[in-house]
C-alpha cells in the first residue's frame, strides 16, 4: 500500500478565522432548482425510506433554507441538509437507479455555490488554496444521472452534481499541489 505521505499538522490544514469568501466560483440561481424534487422516500415503492432529519442536538446547526422548514436543498434526486457551523453539508440522501444510467459528457466540471442560501454559508475556492484538501463528491457524480435521455432532464442532470454544497473533503498526493 501506498503512503500518503507525512501526517498533516493541524497548522498545515488550518483556515483563516476570516469567514472565506467564495473567489472564483459563480452562484447559480433558485431558479435554476425549480421543480426539481429531490430525494424521494417513496422511491422503493412498497419499502418506504423517510429523508433523514437531524436530531435535537444537530438541529439547532442545520441551514436555514428560505421556504423549508428542514434546510433540505433539493436537486436531481437527491437533497442536502447543511450545517451552519461547518458550512459544509451535514448530510445527503439521494436515489439511484442503476438500471437507467445518463452519461453526461464531461467538461472542465465547473463549480457552483447554491444560490437559495447566502454565499457566506457555503464554503469557496480558498479551503482548498495552499494545502493538501482537495474535493470530491458526497453523491457520486454518476448516481443521479439516470432517467429519460431526452430533453431538458437530461442537461439538467450535468449541471446539479458540481455544487459546492455537495463537495466532500479529501487529501491531495504532493504531486497534484501544483494545480492550487
Amino acid at each position: 500500500m501506498r503512503s500518503l505521505g507525512p501526517v498533516a499538522s493541524a497548522a498545515s490544514l488550518a483556515l483563516d478565522a476570516e469567514p472565506l469568501r467564495a473567489r472564483q466560483l459563480k452562484v447559480s440561481s433558485p431558479d435554476t432548482f425549480k421543480g426539481r424534487k429531490g430525494f424521494d422516500s417513496d422511491f422503493l415503492g412498497t419499502f418506504a425510506v423517510p429523508f433523514p432529519l437531524p436530531g435535537a442536538q444537530l438541529k439547532t446547526d442545520v441551514t436555514k433554507v428560505p421556504g423549508q422548514r428542514n434546510g433540505r436543498l433539493d436537486y436531481q434526486h437527491f437533497s442536502i441538509v447543511m450545517s451552519a457551523s461547518r458550512r459544509m453539508a451535514m448530510f445527503v440522501a439521494v436515489n439511484i437507479e442503476g438500471s437507467r444510467p445518463v452519461d453526461v459528457d464531461r467538461d472542465n466540471d465547473p463549480w457552483y455555490l447554491d444560490g437559495r442560501i447566502p454565499v457566506d454559508a457555503q464554503l469557496g475556492e480558498d479551503l482548498y488554496r495552499g494545502n493538501r484538501l482537495d474535493r470530491g463528491h458526497l453523491v457520486r457524480r454518476a448516481d443521479p444521472n439516470w432517467g429519460s435521455k431526452k430533453g431538458r432532464r437530461t442537461r439538467q442532470r450535468g449541471y446539479v452534481p458540481f455544487h459546492q454544497l455537495r463537495a466532500a473533503n479529501g487529501y491531495r498526493e504532493p504531486a497534484d499541489m501544483a494545480r492550487t
